[in-house]
């Protein structure tokens, strides 16, 4: 016997996928809240555990990490290209500073990114 009160058998189906959808729509969106989690309290232990060598300067309201080692003259500077990291110049520089005084800098900008920069710091970092 049927009830009066019974739904049809596509409400029921629909309700029950939508039950399934919720379900995996609050899955995913914990899973993506959990590694971006885990990202954040990685990158801030490394931060802590491999701090940047040399020292943080502004430059006319850009700040940068500069790290300068060696002495005598020319002074040699580093600049990383698109794809490098200071990390690809660690093994060169202290090579270079046997024999003379050779800076690298860590440069918070990307390729083609513009920056606001006052007549101080357009003087030391031209825009080429």
């Amino acid at each position: 016997m049927i009830s009066a009160t019974s739904q049809p058998a596509f409400v029921r189906a629909r309700s029950r996928l939508w039950r399934v959808f919720k379900w995996l729509l609050i899955s995913v969106g914990l899973i993506v809240a959990v590694d971006a989690l885990f990202q954040f309290s990685r990158m801030q232990w490394e931060n802590h555990r491999y701090p940047p060598r040399g020292k943080l300067v502004d430059i006319g309201g850009l700040r940068l990490h500069i790290n300068c080692t060696g002495s005598g003259s020319p002074t040699v500077i580093i600049e990383n290209g698109p794809n490098d990291s200071l990390v690809t110049w660690q093994l060169v520089q202290p090579e270079i500073s046997k024999f003379t005084r050779v800076c690298s800098t860590i440069v918070p900008v990307s390729v083609g990114a513009t920056l606001p920069m006052s007549p101080a710091a357009a003087r030391i970092l031209p825009m080429n």
